[in-house]
């Protein structure tokens, strides 16, 4: 209990260190030393606070924050304007995830969310899942492909916001349980599964209320199987590059899916 603690008041004091201020906009991004301020990296550091248990006041402060900033962020790419969010081109994550954290924090500002919901309709892909994975065939040729990572992440807020959202929860429930190899989850449809991709899909479906089953109990035996390697997994090819994932990163979520 005394290592979490330090864990965790560390962590606190890096958030506090690496808020930024830029002009009109407050929050966080990928690095503390750059003047860029994104939607995903704010609404994670949200929900640290969130599981730190920080004063729920300085928590009420960065939703209110997130929320006009985020609904801008939308509302000026549809109309082909600068979003106030860094790197903001309509992503999944970079709506899902502030979406998440409001959900976790008990926010249910509902003219933010159903933007969330709304947008995530427009944006999904003609095989039912949602993702930005670009795929080269032939010579040149670009096709567009949902992933695992993007699509649990709908399936997450979706199941987050109770009954609301139902047809974005069976959309992306569906894709996911026909997307299974045959011991978990890779980035894309039926893909050689790999742990970070299976952990993302387990939390999702875990959230949707869907604990036993065949495909999670196989999922869950992938994940603690002594030979399933938990490092330098290859990140999902496509939106802007490829590569390797943080150690630390898959080592979070797949702890967090076996927990769950």
């Amino acid at each position: 209990m005394i290592v979490l603690e330090e864990v965790f008041s560390q962590a606190l004091e890096w958030f506090k260190k690496s808020k930024k201020v830029i002009n009109d906009l407050s929050g966080w991004g990928d690095n503390r030393l750059d003047d860029k301020i994104t939607a995903v990296n704010t609404a994670e550091a949200i929900m640290g606070l969130v599981f730190a248990k920080v004063d729920k006041i300085l928590i009420v402060e960065e939703l209110e924050n997130l929320e006009k900033n985020l609904l801008k962020s939308i509302n000026n790419l549809e109309k082909g304007k600068n979003p106030p969010y860094d790197d903001f081109y309509g992503a999944p994550r970079q709506v899902c995830w502030p979406g998440i954290a409001m959900l976790i924090a008990g926010r249910k500002n509902y003219e933010v969310l159903d933007k969330i919901a709304e947008f995530l309709r427009k944006i999904k892909n003609k095989d039912g899942g949602w993702g930005h994975s670009i795929i080269r065939k032939g010579n040149g040729y670009i096709e567009k492909k949902s992933n695992t990572f993007s699509t649990s992440l709908v399936l997450w807020f979706a199941s987050l916001a109770g009954e609301r959202y139902s047809d974005l929860k069976n959309d992306a429930l569906k894709w996911l349980t026909n997307a299974f190899n045959e011991r978990g989850w890779g980035w894309h449809f039926r893909d050689a599964e790999n742990p970070a991709a299976t952990s993302y899909a387990l939390i999702a479906l875990k959230e949707a209320g869907i604990k036993e089953n065949d495909k999670v109990r196989k999922a869950l035996e992938y994940l603690e199987d002594r030979e399933t390697p938990w490092e330098n997994v290859q990140g999902p090819e496509g939106e802007l590059r490829g590569f390797v994932l943080y150690t630390h990163f898959t080592w979070a979520w797949a702890s967090i899916a076996v927990l769950k």
